[in-house]
């Protein structure tokens, strides 16, 4: 099995001035340096049924049609303001927006992934758009600076929100408060800085980029459900599954594994490690790659320097632990595939 980089078309819906712009399409998946240490996220799985269903039913919008713009190869420039952090307010939304997010909810807007858009409607009213793009539809709501992707079933799995409290945010104080990102993703009009939100979600940073240069301040922030962009009836290829190659405890405190039917037209986006009980592992293909490089983060995932070799690590006190290892595909529109193992203890 041979493990790739990934390009990821994440379509950003960003409300300025009252109107919304074009972002997040065509996104190029940047590696951190290696001098970057990588981050491990843990956290407790979402124990929602519905969160952990892998075949759940199955993104830039403007005030007109949302469109997906062509990929570039450009190296990625850093935000203007990225050498020091704003104020406290600014660093408590960044937290408040982890903390959000892990929960499916994004800042300032009061309807969480994985409910309906029923829900907003009866609220809100109708959306000022409602229009096919990216992995599903996306209903935006300019008065309340808000916007969500929704699947066939018109659930959401995308929400997104361009709060002036978001928007206060700079790149300096996101850093400051979660470390390095787990994956840069940059497009023609906009670059994207991802952290895992726990085993479910997928926390976005989106700036606006102009003439190729990014702005000052976060555009919008994504709280994404890939899960919900599942679409079993679909697809016309299996699964990818996780095939373990040495059990835990054969060579130390660690398995390795490789994936079988690796999906076509998908690209590797996370590799975790569920706990039936305690805290959830997980690593984006970039953190995996640099802990094989840099060396292991452990508890963590490991991409060996050939490109192939697939490994978890953990601790002593973890010894007994049974899970198992679920692996998230997407590709260019954000739609997923996920895979997973049996069941393993670790020994």
């Amino acid at each position: 099995m041979k493990t790739s980089r990934w390009i990821l078309s994440a379509i950003g819906t960003a409300l300025l001035s009252g109107g919304l712009v074009t972002g997040c399409a065509g996104a190029n998946t940047t590696t951190a340096p290696a001098s970057q240490k990588a981050i491990n996220v843990t956290t407790e799985p979402n124990t929602n049924t519905a969160a952990t269903n892998s075949a759940t039913n199955s993104s830039n919008n403007n005030s007109t049609q949302p469109t997906n713009t062509g990929t570039t190869t450009t190296t990625p420039s850093t935000p203007a303001s990225s050498t020091a952090p704003s104020d406290s307010t600014a660093l408590e939304t960044v937290r408040q927006a982890s903390d959000l997010a892990k929960s499916g909810q994004a800042v300032g807007v009061p309807f969480k992934v994985q409910s309906n858009i029923e829900a907003v409607s009866s609220a809100w009213g109708q959306p000022a758009q409602q229009s096919s793009a990216g992995a599903g539809i996306y209903a935006t709501f300019p008065a309340h600076q808000a916007a969500f992707g929704l699947n066939k079933g018109e659930q959401i799995f995308d929400v997104r929100s361009s709060s002036s409290a978001v928007q206060s945010v700079t790149l300096a104080d996101i850093e400051q408060v979660l470390g390095q990102p787990g994956t840069v993703r940059h497009t023609s009009d906009s670059q994207i800085y991802l952290y895992p939100a726990g085993p479910d979600y997928q926390l976005m940073w989106v700036f606006a980029k102009s003439n190729g240069s990014v702005a000052s301040h976060v555009d919008h922030i994504s709280v994404f459900w890939p899960q919900g962009t599942v679409n079993s009836m679909a697809q016309t290829q299996p699964a990818p599954g996780v095939v373990i190659d040495k059990a835990p405890g054969e060579a130390g405190q660690l398995f390795t594994f490789s994936i079988a039917n690796p999906p076509k037209g998908y690209q590797l986006e996370e590799l975790e490690w569920i706990p039936t009980s305690g805290s959830a592992v997980i690593n984006t293909l970039t953190q995996a790659s640099n802990n094989g490089t840099n060396g292991n983060s452990v508890p963590g995932f490991t991409i060996n320097r050939d490109g192939q070799t697939l490994s978890f690590r953990y601790t002593d006190a973890m010894r007994g632990q049974t899970g198992y290892v679920r692996v998230i595909y997407q590709d260019t529109s954000g739609a997923a595939m996920l895979g997973q193992s049996s069941t393993i203890t670790l020994k």
